[in-house]
This record gives C-alpha cells, structure tokens and sequence, in this order.
C-alpha cells in the first residue's frame, strides 16, 4: 500500500523550489521519513502534485538534503498535513475521499478545533468567559459592553480581553485590548500598545468583519509554583492525545511553553486540578471523532483556576536538535502517529 503525506510544507517537485524553508523543520521531517520508511513506504508530496488519485513525483532525503523524484505513484492512503481551508488542498482532499481513499488527518477533526467559536460552544463551562463579535454594532461598543459583563461575571479580572480570529492559526491576528480608567487600550498579543491612530481605526474594523471573538484575558503570570514554575510572562500547556476507541483519548505527553521555550513534564507529577478540564474535554472529542491526534490546551490564572484554550489537530513535529529530551519526545510523538495510522488500516482492512 502506497501512503503519502500530503503537507503544507512541501512544494510541487516541479517548480525548481525547496520544501521545508526552516532548516530545523526540514531536519525534523528527515528524522520523520525515516522512521516512516522503516517498515512501509510513505512518499512525501504537495498536493499540487496530485492528480486523479495519483501523485506526479515526491520528495525524499538525500544527505542533508531534499531531493525531488518524478515519478507516478498511486495513491491509497493519506497522512494529511494539508490547510483544510485552502481551496487547492480542499479539492486534493475531496477528490480523495470520492476515490475511498482512507485519509488520516481528516478534516472534520480540523475543522472543528479550528473554529474557536464552534469550541467555544461546545465546551463552554471550560473557556472563560467569551463572546462572539458581530456587525451590528462597532468594535468598540461590544468591547466596552463585554468589559461591563466581566465586571458583574468576576469577582475581579485584569481589566484585559483577547480578540482572536475564529479560524486562525497560532497567534496570527490575536490582539489584547485593556481598558484604563474607562478608556481602551489595543495592544499587540504580548502588551506592546498600539499607536498610530489609522492602524487601530483599521484593527477595530477588521473584528466585525473577520470574524472575530472576544475571550476575558487569562493572567497566566502567577506560573505553577508546584512544579517550579515561578511567575512567567505567560504559560501554555499542551496535553497530546490520540483516540484510542469511542470514547477513549490514550494521553501521549505534554509540555509547556513558556518564554524560554518548551518543556516536557511528567503527568503523574502535574498538579491534578487540571484534569477537571482536560480529561471531560479529551473524552468528549474521543466520542465526537473516529481517530486522530489532538491537544487540549490549557492554561492557570494567578488564582490557580484552569482554563481551556484552545484545541489543536495540527501537532508540530519541529525538533529542537540541542536538547535530548525534545528529540526522544517528539520522536514519540511521531511514532504516536505511525502506529495510530497503523491501527486505523487495520481497522478497515478487516
């Protein structure tokens, strides 16, 4: 059986381009063919290169290096690590499933965790407080209502909201607005305030229009003094799970980023208080999904509250080459995904 992982990273084999423009990243990736050719063949392509169920060429290392093949191969399996709501890899994807060719990394999964709003409403007693923007009225209006109903929601708050794009990305378009002395303050996501005044007047406009929701603003600062982390500019953690079966998320690992980057934590010593969020949240996705790896996102307000906030399908496999503990855990990570394509072949197979 031919598997092949269509990624976002990887460019046609055709267009005399180089795949993978971070060199870490392309590495990392090295490190994942290998372990996906030890038993199997898994080719790596962009989907610019698909056509009627097959590919037109692939890549593959060489050295430290990427190396276009042009070759047709067929396609019956897919390790999809392609942007859902890009129109070209949404019609490779569509195609594919017409075919019945079975696809890990399906989009339902996707789509789901990348619509904030959609999270929102499902695991709403997990999110602080949010709402959605809408057009009716300007940005600031809602911004400086929503402050009113924190005000009457909380006991206390920071006077801090986050705006975030409903299908974005990372941290891409995610802004911080405070209100001081009655007044609004837009910020950058990290507290950098925000000037010049057509810059702001384009920034509100953008919330009605994107869309946008509006989330109270969790003060991560205070860290998590029990497993040494003390006060931080801000913290996240990751919990990574795979559905096991109906119903059932086996955890894999998780770690925390803060700034000085991220840090594996052994579960059985993390303060159990998170789990009141991240284990009804992991079962209830196992129970509304086949198969696949996702992450619960959480993180601890100064007065050791957990907090949802967000869901993640799309797990990085970027390894950081200078610490052993990065390269063993995302080793595990990748071969979490190897056998859960695995099981779910011979799941259909049989």
């Amino acid at each position: 059986m031919n598997k092949v992982m269509f990624n976002s990273e990887l460019t046609s084999v055709h267009n005399d381009s180089t795949p993978f423009t971070d060199s870490s990243l392309a590495r990392s990736y090295m490190h994942f063919y290998g372990l996906a050719n030890e038993k199997d063949n898994m080719f790596f392509a962009s989907a610019e290169d698909y056509n009627e169920g097959k590919i037109c060429g692939y890549w593959m290392p060489q050295g430290e290096k990427w190396i276009p093949v042009v070759e047709e191969v067929a396609v019956n399996f897919v390790f999809n690590k392609l942007d859902c709501f890009d129109d070209t890899h949404a019609r490779v994807l569509n195609d594919l499933r017409e075919r019945g060719v079975l696809i890990y990394g399906d989009c339902r999964l996707g789509e789901f965790v990348a619509d904030k709003w959609k999270c929102y409403e499902e695991f709403a007693d997990y999110f602080s407080l949010t709402e959605r923007i809408h057009k009716k009225e300007s940005a600031q209006e809602q911004i400086q209502k929503f402050f009113e109903r924190m005000d009457s929601f909380y006991a206390e708050h920071n006077n801090a909201v986050i705006l975030k794009p409903i299908s974005g990305w990372q941290a891409r378009g995610i802004h911080l607005v405070t209100r001081e002395n009655g007044k609004l303050q837009l910020r950058h996501l990290f507290g950098q305030l925000i000037e010049e005044e057509n810059l702001i007047a384009h920034i509100f406009e953008l919330f009605t229009e994107v869309p946008y929701i509006i989330q109270a603003y969790v003060d991560t600062k205070g860290g998590i003094p029990e497993i040494g982390l003390g006060e931080v500019a801000f913290h996240d953690v990751r919990f990574v799970f795979y559905i096991k079966e109906s119903g059932v998320a086996q955890f894999v690992q998780l770690y925390l980023k803060t700034p000085q980057g991220m840090v594996y934590y052994p579960v059985e010593q993390f303060p159990q208080e998170v789990f009141s969020v991240v284990e009804p949240v992991a079962t209830k996705i196992a129970t509304m999904f086949s198969f696949g790896v996702f992450s619960v996102d959480v993180m601890r307000d100064r007065g050791g509250n957990w907090y949802l906030t967000e869901l993640n399908d799309q797990i990085g496999f970027n390894i950081n080459w200078q610490k052993t503990s990065d390269v063993q855990n995302v080793t595990h990570l990748m071969m979490t995904f190897l056998e859960d394509m695995s099981r779910l072949q011979r799941s259909f197979s049989q």
